[in-house]
């Protein structure tokens, strides 16, 4: 019946032209000459297509010109600096004009900041702003968007400060007055991530020597950017040869604060690597770029300050793009421990893809090891508390930095280091753990698993059972009761130190297999 109507119905064209007619707008004579011309343009478009030849069209802008595709050599420079650089950066990165009327309170944070790298001593912001800083004196541009990027999300950036009086801006990066620089772009956009990721993924895409940045305002606040995310973000380079630079910076941690504003869904973007955990790795030399270089994007949950600096400026000093995220740390940006000496920045210094036990005393007596702890971001601190308070020297713990590409080569040496730790007997798990703060179906536990399992396997030729230690499974991404969240994050940090734990809630948590994998 529809498609009855239909074709009865009069068309558009003859629609219009009896209105225009009626109202004595145009002739018939006048709309037949205009519709006889668009036809004779097309027949001639037409006839003209049979002797079109197409020009050869360079798929990449000629800005890519020296980028290497995944599979050529590769080669990456180095991300260290020189100190003389760093200490001179310190006293110019948060110096305001004579006159400049800020804030009291951030006057003061930008003194102690400086007094801070007079003593070799370097916060998360800080090492942001010096990764940033000596980009933009290498000729690199940078820029970053995001809701409130100027401050940062927790107060804790400021590269952009505001007369108290006036209302005029000023960035202390493009003002560092230590020869020629590219310009920093800073902007705080409205909240609407998916034009903004958007926008920025192309700027990425036009523009491969820039650093280029998007910090959501929490972490899961990106679930709106999914489609740039899926579509371009992870797959672009497999579907259209197309690489991309561009850095994600989305707060992630535990804090008590509820389920939107802890978790910016790791596992999601775990779960879009194009690794495979059976892959064998080859352990050969310079295997951590050659993964990187081939794998879609990257990875990292950080732990200090030095590693932030080295993982930005790694994304500039390598002749390919690969798309970065950062599932930033919210309560390590102002946290006592987390801050790195400045020599961690210095020539020498490089990106570290894991991070071995750092207390002397246990690294050098490995035969006394008796369980063996990888985890990453900011749990690492409350589990490296809670060993002091306790006085355990028979407990190492690793980070994982880059998560993705997972560092078999990395692993296989702690594994290796620490061989008097128990495996697990295929019915009893073993002490080699998987620490995590997030549920047990969210946050990395079912990347690095099996990804343990083959390093042992390929590397050591040994079968493993891994213990879980984290929170249940569950369908949000965290409790919005904060002696709740108290309760579990104490019980997830004794567990992994001691063994089992008793539950917060009572329920019955059983022990073993959680992790069996022959």
């Amino acid at each position: 019946m529809l498609y009855q109507k239909i074709a009865k119905h009069p068309r558009t064209e003859v629609i219009y032209a009896d209105k225009l007619i009626s109202s004595g707008t145009a002739t018939k004579e006048e709309l037949d000459k205009i519709k006889q011309n668009i036809w004779d343009n097309h027949e001639e478009c037409f006839a003209a297509a049979d002797d079109y030849h197409e020009e050869e069209v360079d798929s990449l802008a000629t800005r890519w010109e020296g980028f290497v595709k995944p599979f050529d050599a590769s080669k990456a420079d180095p991300t260290g600096v020189d100190m003389d650089l760093l200490r001179k950066l310190g006293t110019r990165m948060f110096e305001a004009p004579e006159g400049f009327k800020m804030l009291p309170r951030l006057k003061k944070q930008l003194e102690q900041k400086k007094q801070d790298i007079e003593t070799g001593s370097v916060d998360w912001g800080t090492a942001e702003l010096m990764a940033w800083a000596t980009l933009l004196l290498e000729g690199t541009h940078v820029r970053i968007t995001g809701q409130d990027v100027q401050p940062g999300t927790f107060a804790h950036r400021h590269c952009v400060a505001t007369h108290q009086q006036t209302g005029e801006k000023y960035c202390f990066l493009n003002n560092l007055n230590m020869g020629d620089q590219k310009e920093l772009v800073a902007r705080n956009s409205i909240l609407a991530e998916y034009a903004v990721l958007g926008f920025e993924l192309g700027y990425s895409y036009e523009n491969p020597h820039c650093l280029n940045i998007w910090e959501a305002q929490f972490g899961d606040f990106a679930n709106t950017a999914q489609v740039v995310i899926d579509q371009f973000l992870c797959a672009g380079e497999s579907k259209w040869l197309q690489q991309s630079g561009l850095v994600m910076l989305l707060p992630h941690g535990y804090e008590g604060q509820g389920a939107e504003h802890s978790s910016c869904r790791i596992e999601r973007y775990l779960q879009l690597c194009d690794d495979d955990e059976d892959d064998i790795p080859t352990f050969q030399k310079d295997f951590g770029r050659e993964q990187c270089q081939k794998a879609n994007w990257q990875i990292v949950n950080v732990t200090t300050p030095a590693n932030l600096f080295h993982v930005l400026r790694r994304q500039l000093h390598r002749n390919f793009r690969k798309p970065l995220i950062i599932p930033s740390t919210k309560s390590l940006f102002r946290h006592k421990l987390c801050r790195s000496n400045l020599e961690e920045f210095g020539p020498n210094s490089h990106f570290r893809r894991l991070i071995t036990e750092r207390d002397s005393e246990i690294a050098e007596n490995p035969d006394q090891v008796e369980r063996l702890i990888f985890c990453s971001g900011k749990i690492y601190y409350e589990l490296l508390e809670e060993r002091e308070k306790l006085g355990l020297k028979n407990v190492a713990i690793a980070t994982i930095e880059q998560i993705a590409p997972f560092p078999f080569d990395r692993v296989k040496e702690e594994l290796k280091k620490y061989n008097k730790v128990p495996l697990g007997d295929g019915v009893t798990p073993g002490n080699i753990i998987w620490c995590q703060e997030e549920p047990k179906n969210m946050g990395c536990w079912s990347y690095v698993r099996p990804r343990i399992v083959t390093t042992f396997r390929e590397g050591l030729d040994a079968d493993v059972v891994i213990r879980y230690v984290g929170r249940r499974a569950a369908a949000s991404p965290a409790t919005g009761f904060a002696k709740l969240h108290a309760a579990e994050q104490e019980s997830v940090v004794k567990e992994a130190l001691l063994g089992d734990a008793p539950d917060p809630l009572g329920r019955h948590r059983p022990s073993g297999l959680l992790g069996h994998q022959t």
